[in-house]
This record gives C-alpha cells, structure tokens and sequence, in this order.
C-alpha cells in the first residue's frame, strides 16, 4: 500500500466515522426568586408571551423583562413592564415603566451594538367612557436602550405601521431579533382582522419589508425567527371550539361561556423578507378528530438553512372529553421534534412520550439550547424532574438537571432574541412558592 493509499484510507475512516453526542454535566450555580407579582386578573399572566423571549443574556449580563399588576389598576391594562438584570449583589431594577398601561408582559431583544430592544403595547385610551370598560386602543412600539447605559431613558422606535391600524390591548404579538446581523421582525394582531401584520428592520436600521401573515385559522402564540433576510414563524390554530356537540357537552359540564382549542400547527417563512412575502403556510400537527391539544414550544435556525420545530402534543384535551367521546382511547402526551429545510419536511422524532398504558414518565414543556460548540439542546420538564438531552449534530442521552424544585413552564435565553449561545442554561419561570417568578443559571461544561 503507497503513500497515498495509505492517506485515502485514513480519511476515509474519519468521515466514516460516528459522531459521538457530547455529555453534559449541569451544574446549578443560581437558583433563586427573582421577583413575587400580583396575578393581574386580565386574561393574561407573567408568562403569558411564551412565544417570544423575556430572557437575554449579552456576554456574563443576563436581563429578565417582568410583568408587574398595579394593586389599584383597573383591567385590562393594569400591568407595567420591569428590567431587572442580575449582578453580583443579586438582581436589580434597572428600567420601570412609569405606568400602568399593558395587557400583556412586555419581551425583549439583544442587538450587536450593545443595546436592549423592548416591545411596548401601552394603552392609548379606553374604548368607550363606560364606568366598566375593560378594553382599550393601543400603540405598538419598540423601546431601545444601550447596555453601557442601562438605567438610561430608553428612546422610543416607532414602526411605520400603516395609518389606518387600529391595535388592542390583545396584541398576540411577536418579537424576534437577530444579535448578529443586526435585524429585527415584529408581527401583532390588529383589530378587526384575522391575520397578522408584520414589520421587519433591516441591519441598516431601515423598515424594509411589512406584509401580511396568514395562517388557515388564527394563529397565536408564535415563535418566530430571523437571520439574514430569512424569517421563520410557527403559531399555533386558537380558535373557538368549532364542533358544536363538544361546545355544548363542555359547557354544560364546566359553566363557562367560551372556549378556545390549539389542535392545528402551522409553519411559514420567506427565504427573503424583502423581495418574497411569507409563503403558504404548512400545517406541521392536527389532532381535530380527537379533540387533542397542540402546545407550540421553540423554533431554532442551524446551518445549511435547516429548522428545528419543538411542541407537546396530546391525543385529547383531557379525561372529560375522552371519557365521553373517544373512551377507548389512551390519553397521552408527546414531545416532538420537527426538522425542515427550504419548507420542507425532512424529518420528524418524539424525545418523550408518557400517559396511560405507558410507564414512561409525561413531558410537559420544554425549550432549544444551542452552544457555541455547535450543539443543540432541548431542555424539558416532565413529571416533577427537569432532563437536557442533546439533538444536534447527534442524539445523545437525557441527563438530569438536579433541581430540588423542578421548573414546570420556563423560558431560555434564545438566540432568536439576540441571546448569544452559551454554555450557560438560563432558565426563568415560575414558583417554587406561589406568585413567584424564579431564574436558574445551570453550567453545562
């Protein structure tokens, strides 16, 4: 065998070789409260903007957005955004809103020069002079301000939203940033219509492209995601339950007036945002014809324009209507991963799966983790325990996050907030106690 033989033959070994998945060791440097909040009574919560980031974390700086009730605030808009950011004394108010004057929590976004975007949806005025009027008109803006200057006045960006845009306090919206290219993409629901508008800014600072987004049904609760032009969104259908013998069976069984299903998950995107709108939408999930539950979780961008896609799913809603309608069927709940490239489905893999007739535990939530050797995480909380499992480049093994409070609901610091990839996990969510927010740091080396 010659020189080169010899050579060939090596290489060959080395691509033919298996990548191995990286172990993990977590290690919890923080777990701690963060801040107690009044439950605002308003439809929505602390949490309640699960689709876009309340974490950031900028090289060892890590802020977290927090909704605050005012105690004599009347409903909707009772609440007000806080900037707390974590420093070696503990965690601190940086920024609070002046009023009281939001519906929802406010997310926020890193950018590359150094500053802090915020997303605000402060009330305008009233709908009507009606001693008992809850709703309200709106303005939908950004807030900016640099990190070196944090306790600054934020300056106000205001989109060019079109001029005749009526906003409510139920924005439904959505805020990605990208940290690298310096862009950003916002969408809210604008009154009176079914879709979307969205709003996209260039790494030039310039609003170059605005659209609609259209989904079969009401989409909401999106993730969304931008990188050099290339937008991403995945929403879940929230729509009034349109089967009337369901409708009737659980009103009658639960008194309430009105209700909502998420069984329909749809994904759209545009390769440009500023020559080509949001294509037609894919509808990735359904479970219509078992009155199941599609809960959308997290959305992350890899190489060679891949998406990952990462949801819970259920066969019915809950044990009153499978006893009812399906009662031979075992209600159980699954994590799912959904890879796509160029819009296409490439392939799909359940990470968990537990409920009747199963003696694996079930998930509940979960969240991507992407670090800056490349690999991609998904964190997960099931049954009273917190796993991290590693999906990309490779699957690997699920590990134990020793938490003595396992998180149930949780977001992470993601890139898709300008959030950089770290080696370490932030986490903030609630409890352990009750009207708690809570934040945890895990080391991953």
């Amino acid at each position: 065998m010659n020189f080169f033989k010899i050579i060939s033959f090596f290489a060959c070994l080395i691509v033919l070789a298996p990548v191995v998945a990286q172990s993990v060791e977590p290690v919890i440097l923080y777990d701690e409260t963060v801040a107690e909040y009044l439950p605002p009574n308003n439809g929505a919560g602390p949490l309640w903007c699960y689709g876009s980031p309340l974490v950031v974390r900028s090289g060892e700086r890590v802020f977290i957005s927090v909704m605050e009730t005012g105690k004599d605030a009347k409903p909707y808009s009772n609440t007000r955004w806080q900037i707390l950011e974590r420093t070696d004394s503990g965690w601190i108010k940086v920024l609070v809103e002046n009023k009281y004057q939001q519906r929802e929590p406010c997310p926020i976004a890193a950018l590359s020069e150094d500053q802090l975007i915020i997303s605000s949806h402060p009330e305008i005025r009233r709908r009507s002079d009606r001693a008992d009027e809850k709703a309200s008109f709106c303005k939908d803006i950004l807030l900016s301000v640099p990190l070196d200057k944090i306790k600054s006045p934020p300056d106000a960006i205001r989109p060019p939203w079109p001029g005749d845009f009526e906003f409510t306090e139920h924005s439904y919206r959505g805020l990605a940033a990208n940290k690298n290219t310096n862009e950003i993409l916002l969408f809210s629901a604008i009154s009176g219509k079914p879709d979307q508008y969205f709003m996209y800014r260039s790494a030039e600072g310039e609003w170059d492209a605005q659209g609609w987004i259209h989904f079969p049904v009401r989409g909401c609760y999106a993730q969304s995601a931008i990188q050099d032009k290339s937008a991403h969104i995945m929403a879940v259908g929230d729509i009034v339950e349109p089967v009337q013998e369901w409708w009737n069976y659980k009103k009658e069984q639960t008194g309430r007036v009105w209700d909502y299903v998420f069984r329909r998950l749809f994904y759209t995107w545009t390769p440009d945002i500023t020559k080509q709108q949001f294509c037609e939408s894919i509808e990735i999930d359904n479970v219509d014809a078992t009155a199941g539950y599609i809960q959308n979780l997290d959305l992350w961008l890899g190489a060679n324009q891949s998406v990952y896609l990462l949801y819970t799913k259920r066969t019915v809603q809950n044990a009153m209507m499978r006893d009812k309608f399906f009662p031979n069927m075992k209600l159980t709940i699954s994590l799912e991963c959904v890879e796509l490239r160029k819009g296409k489905i490439q392939r799909r893999f359940t990470l968990a799966q537990g409920g009747e007739g199963l003696e694996t535990p079930a998930p509940s939530y979960a969240r991507f983790h992407a670090t800056p050797d490349g690999n991609l995480y998904v964190v997960a909380s099931e049954s009273g325990a917190n796993w991290i499992q590693q999906i990309h480049p490779t699957q690997g093994e699920k590990v134990a996050i020793p938490f003595k409070h396992p998180f149930s609901t949780f977001f992470t610091a993601t890139e898709r907030g300008g959030s950089d990839k770290s080696n370490y996990l932030d986490m903030f969510g609630y409890g352990p106690k009750q009207n708690t927010l809570r934040y945890a740091c895990v080391n991953l080396q």
